[in-house]
Formats: structure tokens, C-alpha cells, sequence
């Protein structure tokens, strides 16, 4: 049995080598030095965003924004997201950070020292989330902390009332840890690892609920009514998207599967963000895919049932000098009703494997022309 998985895993390298590699995409855009592709919805970043990390590489990775038009403790934008310098997860810690201006630099709140949370003895601390408590006006911070020797997977909150002064974390779920070891992010990409997974629940059924326990990205947003929703990229062989409700962001239902009018199996989910846009009375998410690293739009109006745009919405640079000409990944967005503008802040990731941040815009106008 494991000689026939070891063939397997061989051949489907033989046949598309590129995705045995080890993962290294992300993208990056700024404004206003930003260059139009054809085809493209939003722009690429001529030069990424500078930003300072606690490792001091100023490399980051899964940004989390969020927009308060009347300013929130002094800013209008508030940020998380982890340094990664070189793809080396040691330093995933979530960091938080404030600015004022969409475009313009980031800088640490004055008072704080990042990260906010410390790295742990075995593993990392990663995909950080920022969401708004307008009830209570906190700021809070999900993250995901990843035991890297009993795979378990823990998610934590913390809050904060003034960006500053963080609370000690608090549990909201965990995950057990995974059957299916060598099928991981670091060695397969997405093409591969779902095929492994296909062959694996053929060979051995009660392997699929360890190929099915692995949850990334989440994605959590308060209602107007004061409820919560949460989505995730759950990793299984259909790399589906599922969802939770919670009446306070603490206690939180069993996932349910989210339903896609379109193949979502040919989007290659993987790291997401959702919004709710209460002008539109939609929630946007935006998607990576690890098959063409590339970005994808989604809309819903309920947060379960989604349809997808048919276009992608941004690609790599194909300028070999660009910091973002290898890949894009998990990116985040923010919408300005007064302008109709959705501002993006992308990961951008060259072929030195160096990880950066990027930013853009468009107006939803042209999102729905374009679409």
C-alpha cells in the first residue's frame, strides 16, 4: 500500500514538476506607481509598500485591513498581518500596524511593540484576521497557532480597546491533528495534494477525515445586527469554503459548507478574505489560487451561497524585475462607499522567494463592468 502511494506521489512530480516545488507566491501592488495589464481589473504595484517587521526583513504575508472612515484611535486604517521573510514560518506572528492614507506606508502604533503575539516554543502563529466590535468598540485578532511536532491546530482571539494594550488569548475552536503528513503546503502544491488525497481515500477510506480536518484563512466579519460569520478554506479534495455562526465571536456553531453556483473545484481555493458591504448589502471575498497564483472575486448575499466573477481579477507581473512576478497570495480589501473604490492591499512574492506588500484599487463600477 504505502509503495503504491510512493509511486503515485513520484509520477504526479514526473508529470508536473512545478508544483513539487516548494511554494514561494505572493504579490505585491502601490499606489500610485501601478502599471495596467490588459485583461487586469485591478493594477500592479510598480514598488511594494515599505513596511517594518519585529525580524527586521520587512518581508509579510497574510495582511488583514480594516476601515473606520471617522478614524479609530487616532487612524483611519488599521492592519494586521505576519513577517515572512524568505517563506520561513518561525517568524509568523501577527503584527499589528495603523496608517492613514490608503497608499501610504505603514507604521507600528505608537506605544506597541510587534509581535502581539509571541512565537511559541514548537511552531508558528499564523493568518491573523483583524475584526471590529462596533458593540464594544474593540479591535480583535484571530489568529491561527499551529503545534508543528502533534499538528494540532488551535484558533485564538485576542481584543484590544486601543490597538495598544492587547488581552491574553483566548481559545475558539482547535482542530485534532492531521493523518495525511507528507501531503502538506510545504511540499505539494495545490495540484498535486489534491490528487494525493483522491488516491489516498481510494486506498484507505478512514484517511479522508484526516484530509478534511485542515482548516486556513479565516475570515470573520460582525453583521449589522450585531451576529457573527466566519468562513475558512477547508483543505479536502474538493478544496471547498465552509462557514460558522457565532452570536458573540466567542462561541461558534460546526462548520457548514458554503455553495458555489460556479465549479469552485476549478477555482483552487485557498487563502481568503470576506467583507460585508452593508451599502451593497453583499459580502465580497477575494481568493487566491495556487494553481495560477493569481486573485479571484466572489459575491454573495447571505455569505453562503456565492457566485463567482469569470475573470480573475489580478495576476503576477510578468516583469522579471517586479517584486510580484512570481506569484500573488492572500490579500486584503477595504471599500470606500463615498468613492465606490475598493482599495486592495496584495502579497506579492518574487522569484528571490521574498514576500512583500502591495497596493491597488479599482472602482466597483469598473469590477462589475469589467466581470
Amino acid at each position: 500500500m504505502l509503495k503504491l502511494v510512493l509511486v503515485s506521489y513520484l509520477i504526479l512530480c514526473l508529470i508536473i514538476p512545478a508544483t513539487a516545488e516548494k511554494y514561494n507566491g505572493v504579490q505585491n501592488f502601490n499606489f500610485p506607481n501601478v502599471s495596467l495589464r490588459s485583461n487586469d481589473i485591478f493594477e500592479n504595484s510598480n514598488e511594494p509598500l515599505e513596511i517594518p517587521t519585529y525580524d527586521g526583513s520587512g518581508q509579510l504575508t497574510h495582511p488583514s485591513v480594516l476601515y473606520f472612515s471617522d478614524g479609530w484611535n487616532g487612524h483611519k486604517y488599521w492592519a494586521a498581518a505576519t513577517p515572512y521573510p524568505n517563506s520561513d514560518n518561525k517568524y509568523e506572528n501577527p503584527s499589528i500596524y495603523c496608517f492613514d492614507v490608503p497608499y501610504e506606508n505603514w507604521s507600528v502604533p505608537q506605544g506597541l511593540t510587534n509581535p502581539v503575539i509571541p512565537g511559541p516554543s514548537v511552531g508558528f502563529n499564523s493568518d491573523p484576521c483583524l475584526a471590529h466590535n462596533k458593540t464594544s468598540d474593540e479591535l480583535y485578532c484571530i489568529y491561527r497557532d499551529y503545534n508543528s511536532t502533534s499538528q494540532e491546530t488551535k484558533y485564538l482571539i485576542v481584543k484590544t480597546y486601543d490597538g495598544v494594550s492587547w488581552s491574553n488569548p483566548v481559545l475558539l475552536y482547535n482542530i485534532p491533528s492531521n493523518k495525511i503528513t507528507f501531503c502538506n503546503r510545504s511540499k505539494l502544491e495545490q495540484v498535486c495534494r489534491r490528487m494525493c488525497i483522491k488516491i489516498l481515500n481510494v486506498i484507505h477510506k478512514d484517511l479522508q477525515h484526516g484530509a478534511t480536518n485542515i482548516e486556513r484563512s479565516n475570515a470573520i466579519v460582525q453583521l449589522p445586527d450585531g451576529s457573527w460569520m466566519m468562513w475558512a478554506q477547508k483543505w479536502d479534495s474538493e478544496c471547498s469554503i465552509i462557514y460558522r455562526t457565532s452570536t458573540d465571536g466567542f462561541q461558534w456553531s460546526e462548520p457548514e459548507d458554503c455553495v458555489f453556483e460556479d465549479d469552485i473545484y476549478n477555482k483552487d481555493v485557498w487563502h481568503i478574505e470576506v467583507k460585508y458591504i452593508p451599502e451593497y448589502k453583499l459580502f465580497f471575498m477575494i481568493q487566491y489560487s495556487d494553481v495560477d497564483k493569481s486573485l479571484s472575486w466572489a459575491e454573495s448575499n447571505d455569505g453562503i451561497v456565492w457566485k463567482y466573477y469569470p475573470d480573475k481579477i489580478l495576476k503576477p507581473d510578468s516583469n522579471t524585475r517586479k517584486f510580484d512576478n512570481s506569484s500573488l497570495y492572500k490579500s486584503s480589501i477595504t471599500y470606500d462607499p463615498y468613492t465606490d473604490t475598493i482599495h486592495m492591499w496584495y502579497v506579492g512574492v518574487n522569484t528571490q522567494n521574498e514576500w512583500k506588500i502591495g497596493y491597488t484599487n479599482a472602482s466597483y463600477a469598473t469590477l462589475q463592468n469589467v466581470c
